[in-house]
């Protein structure tokens, strides 16, 4: 389990965050901008230092973790990765391997993200989609193999179009059903309730509500949180939460 204990840092007002996300679950953490999500996210990963409270993982604090295990078991996609470099869209897959690329794993990671088709395509020549999944397959390879990893997602759907935003989801929702832990910050609250098992909602750095869809996502906690009117209601697909802009 990775858990945060009253966390929080104070040059992006982040105060008092306490989460818990197991292995097989997918949480959303869903907000205005500027709530503090990806800073949050930050400290999941142990990028990033809480001035206050605790990160921990397995009951050890997450930023004293030697480099090479916390990659083992924390993989990122940050929101925006740069990379100027003409490599090949497998190479750029490949550094998500410790020691040396794994072909079979790079293989298996470019397939699930659907870039196997891209494996010989230069990467500064893709569109900002297929570079975004591009860079989900590079963190699939880095936690192929590893026991109970948590990968965390930093607005994994912000440049796909709807039908890649579901295909990304959908893997993220099945690598919790195979006991890893998903942590998603996400901005469209329809896929918020579509694909998240708990939600943590956040406004101007504290915890608004945490629990499931159905609890977190009322009208009204969206109004006070994002300042709109919303309908919900049950998606006709599977009966999540369905949030509509009144």
């Amino acid at each position: 389990m990775i858990r945060t204990e009253s966390a929080g840092c104070a040059r992006t007002g982040l105060r008092g965050v306490t989460l818990q996300v197991r292995p097989g679950e997918l949480v959303a953490v869903a907000g205005p901008n500027g709530a503090g999500k990806s800073t949050l996210l930050s400290l999941l990963a142990g990028e990033r230092l809480p001035d206050e409270g605790a990160v921990l993982l397995d009951e050890r604090r997450v930023a004293a973790l030697p480099p090479e295990e916390r990659a083992r078991r924390i993989g990122v996609l940050p929101q925006a990765a740069s990379l100027t470099f003409a490599f090949r869209v497998d190479e750029v897959v490949g550094l998500g391997r410790l020691g040396g690329a794994d072909r079979a794993a790079v293989r298996r990671a470019m397939e699930e993200a659907g870039v196997d088709h891209l494996a010989a395509r230069s990467y500064p020549t893709l569109s900002g989609g297929e570079k975004q999944r591009v860079h989900l397959a590079r963190v699939l390879a880095q936690l192929d193999g590893a026991t109970r990893p948590f990968l965390l997602l930093d607005e994994p759907t912000s440049s796909l179009d709807p039908a890649q935003q579901h295909a990304v989801l959908s893997l993220a929702r099945e690598r919790a059903r195979r006991g890893w832990g998903v942590v998603a910050v996400l901005h469209d609250l329809a896929l918020v309730g579509r694909y998240a098992d708990r939600v943590l909602l956040l406004r101007d750095g504290r915890v608004q509500a945490c629990g499931t869809p159905w609890e977190v996502l009322t009208p009204v906690r969206l109004a006070a949180c994002y300042g709109i009117e919303a309908v919900v209601l049950p998606h006709p697909a599977d009966g999540s939460p369905l949030v509509v802009a009144a």
